[in-house]
């Protein structure tokens, strides 16, 4: 159910026909998260080096990669309680430490409006004698305050799933980033998966849908699905579970 919502995808039907490194890491994120998933779940070193080629080759793909893999990585580790596993996501780290100059200059950290702001109020509390409240003027919040705002547009259900409320290079006309149909099949499958799933999955797929987006809200100007790329497997995968659920209650009417 999973693919066939999947080949149907919107993003990825019009992502598909460009040469999109954001594409490629997409890849080898997926595949670097399902060796990992059974490395945990076989405790076989060979699925956990294959873990970390493709995480590599991703992390040299893509810039938001160099977040999202490690992360998810270390979070994968703690649900698992492996903690041994844990030393690969800091080696991850490490490795990608070395090229981030992409990612700098792309970073909020880097905006001046946001400097500006700090300033501002700065001279506002001084003006009012007012400097217990220097605090709330202190940009290292506004940053972190910023940041929160920005990882949660990334999941605005009117971004993801409607048309034409967010203009991108990367919408087909007359299309969210999602059917409204994989809506409600998302809804569905929340349900679904705490039913039937274990815990642990469960735990790595909401972990999965949660993390994806944290590269994305460190980085500058509106939300792009190429920086939550991440996100479309796995809301997919959750939507698969609703279309499977929905289609044996409607094999009870045929």
């Amino acid at each position: 159910a999973s693919v066939f919502l999947l080949a149907f995808n919107p993003s990825l039907i019009l992502l598909s026909r460009t040469a999109l490194d954001a594409n490629v890491a997409l890849l080898f994120s997926v595949l670097a998260i399902w060796f990992y998933w059974r490395g945990l779940e076989k405790r076989k070193i060979f699925w956990i080096l294959g873990a970390g080629f493709f995480a590599v080759l991703a992390i040299f793909t893509y810039q938001a990669t160099k977040i999202f893999l490690p992360l998810m990585f270390l979070a994968m580790s703690f649900i698992y309680r492996r903690w041994l596993t844990a030393l690969i996501p800091l080696i991850l780290l490490l490795i990608a430490s070395q090229n981030m100059a992409r990612f700098t200059t792309l970073s909020i950290f880097q905006e001046e409006a946001l400097v500006k702001v700090s300033i501002e109020r700065l001279t506002f509390n001084q003006n009012l004698g007012l400097p217990d409240f220097n605090f709330f003027a202190n940009r290292r919040l506004l940053f972190g305050e910023e940041g929160i705002l920005r990882y949660l547009d990334n999941f605005n259900p009117s971004f993801l799933f409607a048309p034409k409320i967010h203009s991108s290079l990367y919408n087909l006309p007359n299309f969210g980033y999602f059917h409204l149909l994989e809506l409600v099949l998302f809804g569905v499958g929340m349900y679904v998966i705490r039913q039937e799933l274990e815990a642990k999955k469960q735990q790595v797929l909401l972990a999965w849908f949660l993390l994806s987006a944290v590269p994305a809200s460190l980085l500058s100007f509106v939300p792009q699905i190429t920086r939550i790329l991440p996100i479309i497997p796995v809301i997919i995968i959750i939507a698969g579970f609703g279309c499977l659920r929905l289609w044996r209650k409607a094999k009870v009417f045929i």
